[in-house]
């Protein structure tokens, strides 16, 4: 009876590491794709700015 008690205790221990496991690499990959997110839309910005500002400087010159 012993040997099954201790299968089980590990067997609910393992479980709870693949649990945590799961969370851990669910939340590095939320925060992959916020900082992600974060940097397309600072890329995004500064493109959509220097298109602006080249626009401007082309409107000004014509």
């Amino acid at each position: 009876m012993k040997p099954l008690v201790i299968v089980s205790v590990g067997w609910r221990n393992v479980s709870r590491l693949l649990k945590y496991g799961a969370l851990a690499l669910l939340g590095l990959g939320v925060t992959y794709l916020a900082f992600g997110g974060v940097i397309a839309l600072a890329a995004a910005t500064v493109l959509g700015l220097i298109v602006w500002g080249l626009v401007r400087i082309l409107r000004a010159a014509s």
